[in-house]
């Protein structure tokens, strides 16, 4: 029997398109509430359909544009300022076989377990 071809397209490629995908379609998901409050809104506001749809247009730009702002600084900051412990030797690599992959602990149980050191 014949072993099937290994794929040309790497695990961590997949998860990287994959989680861009995500956060694409959930900031569309986001972008149509605000559009479909706001419109809710501004009708009750000026009860003019037109006026309504370019107002609930502005407030959803500057919201989606706004918060992909807030984002991307705020995964700064937490790449920055936020000291996370790191798995090291054997520990690690005993964890991974374990498990197949890297573990992944929850923030409040590493600070828990490790401390702010």
């Amino acid at each position: 029997m014949d072993e099937p071809l290994p794929s040309p397209i790497s695990e961590p490629f997949i998860q990287r398109h994959r989680a861009i995908l995500k956060a694409i379609t959930w900031r569309a998901i986001g972008a149509t509430t605000t559009f479909g409050f706001s419109m809710a809104a501004a009708m009750y506001l000026v009860n003019d359909l037109k006026a309504a749809l370019g107002i609930s247009t502005t407030v959803t730009i500057i919201e989606s544009a706004g918060k992909v702002l807030m984002y991307y600084f705020h995964e700064r900051a937490w790449d920055a300022k936020v000291p996370l412990p790191r798995r090291t030797g054997a520990t690690a690599a005993t964890t991974d076989a374990a498990v197949g992959t890297r573990a992944r602990v929850p923030l409040l149980a590493r600070l828990a377990r490790d401390g702010l050191d």
